[in-house]
């Protein structure tokens, strides 16, 4: 399994399901729609503007908004890619779904439109895209942007590019972005959590990452740029910044949940990244030998650690798991 490497020409959008009425359609079938059926997939690619507004004055004269429909119309035919992220909204927004977008163009299918009288939950839109589903949560699940866009949003398609970093977060635990990381640390224990406990795991790894910037005679930028806290319970702490910094923070928290870093790993190129990552493994592994000195600090660090039921992030679990069986 390879770190997450997301693509700065990935866009992100909100699609919604009449209410939540074609949800479950959408996930059955592995698609998203849109409606507007008489303008076809052909007519959007080969016509103007010009030409798509008279086509929805022909078959959809209620229609008071021309221009919203037709812009709607280019963004999911032109404009949704494959390998973008979509969001779809159950019934009132309280779940919803996050999945991959698997094709650039649309397909038609048939619908029996008697069909979807009868039955308010069968989806009559003919304009279909292929959707990977990758995970199912619930509204009070996310943080406060995320929650905003699912409540306020009100096209049938809506830019969610300005919560990127809300969405991947809820599909990885760490990936990278260009020269940008991202690592949510999740807090598995239930009922009241000790504040002394919670915030000194995320001071105390800060620390071991500043102290290891010091460290090390390598020109690693192991700065952290931000830091959010989601004080549910179960709940996680969010780092965010430079790639080497969040990167290190992440082996640090590995090596004190009980991993390993004797495992030989490939380089990680990604756009303009290009991470050393055995160099930097072997650094950090080195770093943590050599702080025994300052064992009592640390041995307090992973008492809190296993006393919040603090899990790795699972990307770099099972890449360290996977390289450490290869090298055996």
């Amino acid at each position: 399994m390879a770190i997450p490497y997301i693509p700065e020409t990935r866009n992100y959008w909100l699609v919604r399901t009449k209410g939540g009425r074609f949800y479950d359609e959408f996930r059955r079938r592995g698609e998203i729609g849109l409606n507007w059926n008489e303008i076809t997939p052909r007519d959007i690619n080969n016509r103007s503007e010009i030409d798509i507004k008279r086509l929805i004055s022909k078959h959809y004269p209620e229609s008071r908004n021309k221009s919203r429909i037709a812009n709607q119309l280019r963004i999911f035919e032109k404009q949704i890619k494959e390998n973008d992220i979509v969001v779809i909204t159950g019934p009132a927004s309280h779940k919803f779904s996050i999945g991959r977008v698997l094709s650039n163009e649309s397909a038609e299918i048939s619908r029996d439109l008697d069909l979807a009288e009868e039955d308010r939950k069968y989806c009559p839109y003919t304009k279909r895209k292929k959707v990977q589903w990758l995970k199912e949560l619930k509204k009070w699940d996310v943080e406060l942007p995320m929650f905003k866009l699912l409540q306020h949003a009100q096209h049938t398609i809506s830019d969610a590019n300005k919560y990127r970093d809300n969405i991947e977060s809820m599909i990885h635990d760490f990936y990278l972005r260009e020269n940008y990381a991202q690592i949510n640390i999740r807090v598995k224990r239930e009922g009241s959590i000790p504040p002394k406990e919670f915030f000194t795991v995320g001071n105390d790894l800060l620390l071991l990452v500043e102290q290891f910037s010091s460290y090390t005679d390598y020109k690693y930028d192991t700065e952290i740029t931000s830091t959010e806290i989601n004080i549910n319970s179960p709940g996680k702490m969010k780092f965010a910044g430079k790639v080497l910094g969040v990167t290190v923070l992440g082996l640090i928290l590995v090596s004190l949940t009980g991993g390993q870093f004797d495992v030989n790993l490939p380089d990680i190129v990604g756009g303009s990244i290009s991470i050393e990552m055995n160099s930097l493994i072997g650094e950090v592994d080195d770093f943590l030998d050599s702080r025994s000195d300052r064992k009592q600090s640390e041995v307090i660090l992973n008492k809190y650690i296993h006393e919040l039921d603090i899990e790795s992030p699972e990307e770099l679990k099972q890449l360290l798991d996977k390289e450490s069986k290869e090298s055996e």
